[in-house]
């Protein structure tokens, strides 16, 4: 097969469907989007991110800007409650080109990856797992005309069937990740923080991640199955060099740590709160009553966390 010249990519966050309590929120940045859009950078890709979450869903404006693009796929990131709008979204993108290919990843396909394309024939692809490498190995296949067999944590369609590939094991080196890209986004859209003791629109903020995973089991949750049970650190000094980025060159005011269990190290809670502290913005996190003390809390508190919400395991 001809290789492609083509290099777009675009990312697409869809509709809340938060309804009437959409307005009492602030919407957050698209992070997971925004970090598979890094590594599509940095390996040469050029990724469009639209969030319509702050954007209007006009499905002739999309055409046109993919008609515009011409890009080697159209992603939907799609946790279970918006897995349908999303495949609305493709659906559109599928009845006026046919030729277009279609990518879901998330929560939801990543629970669900042989159901998620037999349930919904407009994805062409899921994919299972962390999208950052699956994404940008996905794209060089695309670019090289190949057939895409093979790539650990995909699912795609082959001869009418559902085809599930081994997964990708889970990535360590999370220090390697290039940061969020925040410039993709326009940032005036978003509102700002929302949360008790801060109302919206009154700070600008943004959301960091300091690890992933988390080994609790906790029956409502997905994040076990999306993890393996494993929680992967990034550094602290990482970590600082995304806040400091996040406050010199975004204006950024407030920083949510989203980490599903923020305070699961003493030392980099400690480390962490300090980095946060010596930059002057306000934080939260969320953790676990059993896994803070006194002090900890006291700590976090002589840095700027305003806030911590504590799951009800």
């Amino acid at each position: 097969m001809i290789a492609s010249l083509r290099r777009s990519v675009i990312l697409i966050r869809p509709p809340t469907q938060m309804g009437a309590l959409f307005k009492i929120v602030s919407a957050q940045h698209p992070i997971n989007l925004l970090y598979v859009a890094a590594s599509l950078r940095e390996a040469g890709f050029e990724p469009r991110v639209i969030d319509y979450e702050v954007e209007s869903w006009d499905p002739a404006k999309l055409l046109a800007e993919i008609d515009r693009l011409d890009p080697l796929f159209v992603g939907v990131s799609c946790m279970t409650p918006l897995i349908v709008t999303g495949h609305e979204i493709c659906r559109t993108v599928k009845e006026a080109d046919p030729r277009r290919v279609t990518v879901v990843a998330g929560a939801h396909p990543t629970a669900l990856p042989q159901m998620t394309l037999e349930q919904f024939p407009f994805f062409d692809i899921a994919i299972a797992g962390e999208g950052e490498h699956t994404a940008v190995e996905l794209c060089h296949r695309l670019v090289q005309g190949r057939d895409v067999s093979g790539i650990q944590g995909l699912v795609h369609r082959a001869a009418g069937q559902v085809v599930v590939e081994p997964e990708r094991p889970i990535f360590k080196g999370l220090d390697e990740l290039p940061l969020p890209a925040r410039d993709l986004l326009e940032l005036s859209r978003y509102r700002g923080a929302s949360k008790s003791g801060m109302p919206a629109e009154v700070v600008r903020s943004t959301q960091v991640f300091t690890s992933r995973g988390c080994p609790f089991l906790c029956t409502f949750c997905a994040i076990p199955i999306a993890h393996n049970f494993k929680v992967r650190f990034r550094s602290p000094d990482r970590v600082h060099v995304e806040l400091k980025e996040c406050v010199t060159r975004y204006g950024i005011e407030h920083v949510t740590l989203h980490d599903d269990t923020f305070t699961l190290s003493t030392r980099r809670v400690r480390e962490i709160s300090e980095a946060i502290g010596s930059l002057g913005v306000s934080w939260d996190c969320d953790t676990r009553v059993d896994q803070v003390t006194k002090g900890m809390l006291e700590a976090m508190a002589a840095n700027g966390c305003v806030r911590v919400a504590f799951g009800v395991e």
